[in-house]
């Protein structure tokens, strides 16, 4: 055996609540306020299922101090079938200090400037150590904590770990000259600013061919999104919900995944204006959520706003006096809107149904 495996985390996050998820049913705020935890179980899973040799937490547990205390309890329980598993735990320092209870967590307990040595022995196993003068070249493998570069040359593996909340654009890697540097993220987005998956990375380290590669794990059981749709004919209200319906039934997720996504959407609709001036972004989302809401998990649309080019055409049955106020009040030239009523979503269209109901009442 000649292969040094690790799995590589950032931020646990543990104490930190999922935000901006507006009015969720039952079943997505128990799954919201689960989702870290669920994340970090996810994570020792992947190392129990991959059998690596420690993992590495490079960046804190927890982020809030008044939750540090139940945090690593809580972990300490986690970690019980890993160590279970001969896989040791390594903490690190990280820019803010000293990882929620590292010491109390971690086999290991990587300080400022110390690296972790990795050596295979002769029978196989894996010893490892921590220390203060950097690489060591009696190691096979050096792992160093927030550092962008690599002193002189070696002939021994480097990865280096760049604790970040946001994981790198690139979910496998590979490296022959012998070091890799990357950031893993956190284990869970915790709002709608931090769209895409979440997760850890697996790493692979051959000290005989001296090669080196990573893969990414998804971890989040909530993955935040941000889509745009773009619908070039014109279409009725109906139409447009099961248009956006069929896009959100198509966004890439895992199986145990749901996706709170936010829509930005293009179109031209049609109908009667009067229903079509009343048109909102709640009326559009519960019309959209009860279609997608059936098995309690896969996709949860948060927002859904129009865009600026989004047009009105008024129904060819509307009589003349209400084709002329729609023209009128959307500064229509021709039939065609220049722009939409509509891209500004829970304005106050009050006055303007009313408008078309006088006409209604008069005609």
């Amino acid at each position: 055996m000649s292969t040094i495996r690790f799995v590589h985390t950032d931020y646990f996050r543990l104490g930190t609540p999922l935000s901006g998820i507006a009015q969720p049913p039952t079943w997505l705020q128990q799954l919201a306020t689960a989702s870290v935890r669920q994340a970090v179980r996810n994570v020792l899973e992947t190392a129990i299922a991959q059998r690596v040799h420690f993992l590495l937490i490079a960046g804190s547990v927890c982020d809030c101090g008044d939750h540090e205390d139940s945090a690593a309890q809580w972990l300490d329980e986690q970690l019980v079938p890993v160590r279970r598993a001969g896989i040791r735990i390594v903490t690190a320092v990280d820019g803010h200090g000293t990882t929620a209870n590292a010491q109390g967590i971690g086999d290991l307990l990587l300080g400022r400037g110390e690296s972790l040595q990795c050596t295979v022995t002769t029978d196989g196993r894996v010893q490892l150590e921590t220390s203060r003068q950097g690489l060591v070249r009696n190691a096979d493998l050096s792992v160093t904590i927030g550092q962008s570069s690599v002193a002189a040359q070696t002939t021994q593996l480097v990865y280096n770990a760049v604790p970040a909340l946001q994981p790198g654009t690139v979910q496998e890697r590979t490296s022959d000259h012998g070091w890799l540097s990357q950031s893993a993220g956190a284990v869970q987005s915790i709002n709608s600013s931090e769209t895409g998956d979440r997760g850890c990375m697996v790493v692979n380290a051959d000290v005989t061919a001296r090669h080196l590669s990573s893969h990414f794990v998804v971890t989040n059981p909530i993955r935040f999104a941000s889509e745009h749709l773009d619908l070039v004919s014109t279409t009725t209200t109906d139409r447009l919900v099961a248009d956006i319906t069929n896009a959100s039934r198509s966004l890439q997720r895992t199986a145990e995944q749901t996706v709170v996504v936010d829509w930005t959407v293009q179109s031209r609709l049609t109908g009667n204006p009067a229903e079509l001036l009343q048109l909102d972004e709640a009326g559009l989302l519960t019309r959209l959520r009860n279609q997608l809401e059936s098995g309690h998990q896969g996709i949860w649309p948060r927002r859904i706003q129009l865009t600026g080019q989004t047009g009105v055409v008024t129904d060819p049955a509307a009589r003349p006096a209400e084709q002329e106020y729609v023209d009128v009040v959307t500064g229509a030239d021709g039939g065609y809107p220049r722009q939409s009523l509509l891209h500004t979503f829970g304005g106050n269209h009050e006055e303007l149904v009313a408008g078309l109901q006088l006409l209604h009442r008069v005609a």
